[in-house]
């Protein structure tokens, strides 16, 4: 029985009829208000009746529906309108953001709920250690207002990871195998979004900033100097800036190798996943981003040790041809931009890792007095203000450039334990999901672990994790991960 059948059984025929005068006199009184509302609302009012109206023949299969949304807005979750801002707006989030993703948690999690409480034909739901480990990172989160500078502040990063908390859950509670081959293509999709800006913002310079300026084209942008590197443009793509293009491509390309390299997957569609990885080198490499280069190749060596170690185990010479046709077609999609990487590599200056490393003290000499509960989650740049009078347009006026210090700094040693314990439950969860028999399942298995890995790797010398388009990626694919290996322990129960 369909969703929406079991639903039309489930309130008779009054019920039905009360619902359908509700929807009636509310569609009603939206019409009537369309017409007061300026063009640009008006037309989107209109297109939204239009979807809704299609969807309701497709009701059963609405969930679906948004989840695949919901995987193809992954480049686009920076979009979003922002309420409750703080005055300052040099902090990693300055309010509460309400976008496309927001809509759509809330929808599956209405649906879902349906499902449960009406409908009656799914249980609740049976939290995991996994689950666990997120809820602990989320309460260090909260704990960290103890000692922070804004309790606002963090209260707004409370709220956000909160969100993506929702959507993880969501994710890794109701996946199920029909959707693993449009959620792949929904991150192909990606990779070859992200790509295709991003040649473009390299070769000509414009949609630069796209991503800062929440999809605002006409707004100026001047990207910030690098010594030695002044006279490049670094391309972004849909993120915050060069570094997390790199990130979000490092955490994306796994999946496209891995289901290159997969068995029992049809060879035009493996091909088509080796032409977008190929296709994805050279957007990671004109973002310019060392760290998301290592992270990368770190992705890279995990997907290939789960694979040789699974459904190559005794025919790993199989896999030589796809490797070396990806491969090479990602070398000579580099060729044009080879001197830039050259001086990107041998000829930055010195000054630029040192200054890396004097921003980690500086986060230190901070972190000492409120060594337990940290700074404040989101706290970091506020702190820097008051400590050392740094502002805006100081070369300093930057977040620790790394990762694990900075989730120390702001959540304190109690907050940094559990991302601790949150990174191995991950790691373990990721290894169980690569050993599957099933080779799809099993490649997706590797793809994922390699992304938590290049984010790990990314983060020894960024904290770009923080940023909206690469914090929900990472998120998204944990939730996907999560579903993996809960079917593996139901599949050895």
């Amino acid at each position: 029985m369909t969703g929406a059948r079991a639903l039309a059984s489930q309130l008779g025929k009054p019920g039905l009829h009360l619902a359908a005068a509700a929807a009636g006199l509310i569609l009603a009184a939206l019409v009537a208000q369309i017409w007061n509302l300026e063009p640009r609302y008006a037309f989107a009012s209109i297109a939204g009746l239009l979807i809704l109206a299609a969807s309701m023949t497709v009701l059963d299969r609405l969930p679906d529906l948004m989840l695949f949304v919901m995987a193809l807005n992954l480049p686009f979750t920076g979009i979003e309108k922002t309420f409750l801002l703080h005055n300052e707006t040099t902090y990693v989030v300055g309010g509460v953001g309400v976008g496309l993703l927001e809509i759509l948690v809330v929808g599956l999690y209405l649906f879902w709920a349906l499902r449960i409480f009406v409908i009656r034909d799914e249980p609740l739901p049976r939290p995991t250690m996994l689950d666990a480990w997120v809820f602990a990172f989320w309460l260090a989160h909260l704990v960290s207002v103890l000692n922070a500078v804004s309790s606002k502040l963090v209260l707004f990063e409370v709220v956000r990871l909160a969100k993506y908390a929702l959507a993880y859950f969501y994710l890794a509670h109701n996946i199920r195998r029909r959707h693993w081959k449009w959620i792949s293509a929904a991150i192909l999709c990606a990779i070859l979004t992200q790509t295709g800006i991003a040649l473009v913002q390299y070769k000509t310079g414009k949609l630069l900033g796209v991503g800062q300026t929440k999809g605002a084209a006409e707004k100026s942008y001047d990207q910030y100097t690098v010594p030695g590197f002044e006279d490049v443009r670094r391309a972004e793509g849909t993120t915050f800036d060069s570094h997390a293009l790199g990130l979000f491509l490092a955490m994306t390309q796994p999946v496209a190798l891995a289901l290159a390299l997969t068995k029992r997957i049809r060879p035009a569609y493996r091909f088509i996943a080796a032409g977008v990885c190929s296709f994805g080198m050279a957007g990671l490499a004109v973002s310019f981003a060392r760290a998301g280069w290592v992270a990368f190749v770190g992705s890279a060596l995990v997907v290939g040790v789960c694979l040789a170690r699974g459904q190559y185990r005794h025919t790993w010479r199989r896999s030589i041809p796809v490797l070396a046709l990806a491969l090479l077609a990602g070398l000579i999609s580099l060729i044009p931009v080879l001197p830039q990487i050259r001086k990107r590599i041998l000829d930055a200056p010195r000054e630029l890792v040192t200054a890396r490393v004097e921003t980690v003290e500086m986060g230190f000499e901070m972190w000492k007095p409120v060594a337990w509960s940290g700074l404040g989650a989101n706290n970091y740049m506020r702190d820097l203000e008051l400590t050392f009078s740094i502002f805006e347009g100081d070369p300093y006026f930057i977040p620790a450039h790394n990762m694990p210090a900075m989730i120390l700094f702001e959540l304190g040693v109690f907050g940094f334990l559990m991302f601790l314990g949150w990174s191995i439950a991950i790691l373990r969860a990721g290894w169980k999901a690569a050993s599957v028999e099933a080779p799809v399942e099993q490649a997706l298995g590797a793809a994922l672990l390699g992304s938590f890995v290049a984010l790990q790797l990314e983060g020894i010398f960024d904290p770009i994790y923080v940023t909206n388009v690469t914090y929900f990626l990472l998120w998204f694919e944990l939730g996907c991960l999560a579903a993996l290996y809960r079917r593996r322990k139901h599949a050895e129960a």
